[in-house]
């Protein structure tokens, strides 16, 4: 017999794996927020961090020494029973996040909010200057990122922001009165 004490215990057995730690949850919720093509791209990114900070992918490679809840939530990926496993990058990370220490897992909460703050001023910056986002800009983003890090990350946003900047000035301005317009401007 189960106690109103014993729930807890029974529902923290029953919480995805991510859901027992906050950055981590909130870094996949905000993942499966993305559509399913800037997931992909973005998961991309999250694996490479994964794979050249945390070794995931050797981790994923020792099945044996992992655990059963492990390899029984392994299983359960290979036949896409979750609603992240229809895209392979996704279910690729998530494997990856679901393999590694706590401690790593922390490490890579952090750094997929670290993206996702990256990909939000990317996003932000082409509202403000009236710039079309797209697929390729936020790559570009997430492929800075997990190569080259936070600071290179921040050097890029910068620069895409003064191209931005230098776009928007050279737009045509009309202005007129009456029956008369005039343009002004460089055509590109």
């Amino acid at each position: 017999m189960i106690s109103l004490l014993d729930t807890g215990d029974v529902m923290d057995k029953n919480k995805r794996f991510y859901d027992r730690n906050p950055d981590l949850s909130s870094a996949v919720e905000t993942l499966m927020c993305f559509p399913p093509e800037f997931q992909s791209v973005l998961a991309e990114g999250i694996a490479l961090v994964a794979e050249k900070e945390c070794k995931a992918n050797e981790l994923l490679q020792q099945f044996k020494s992992l655990g059963t809840q492990k390899v029984l939530a392994l299983y359960k990926s290979k036949n896409k029973a979750r609603s992240y496993d229809d895209n392979p990058n996704v279910h690729k990370v998530m494997n990856y996040l679901m393999v590694l220490s706590e401690e790593n897992r922390q490490f890579m909460a952090k750094n997929i909010l670290g993206l996702f703050s990256h990909v939000q001023e990317y996003l932000q910056t082409c509202k403000t200057y009236e710039q079309e986002s797209s697929l390729e800009g936020v790559q570009n983003v997430s492929n800075t990122y997990a190569n080259q890090g936070d600071k290179a990350t921040r050097q890029l946003l910068s620069g895409m922001k003064q191209d931005f900047i230098q776009k928007l000035e050279q737009r045509e301005t009309i202005s007129g009165g009456g029956g008369d317009m005039k343009v002004t401007g460089e055509w590109n």
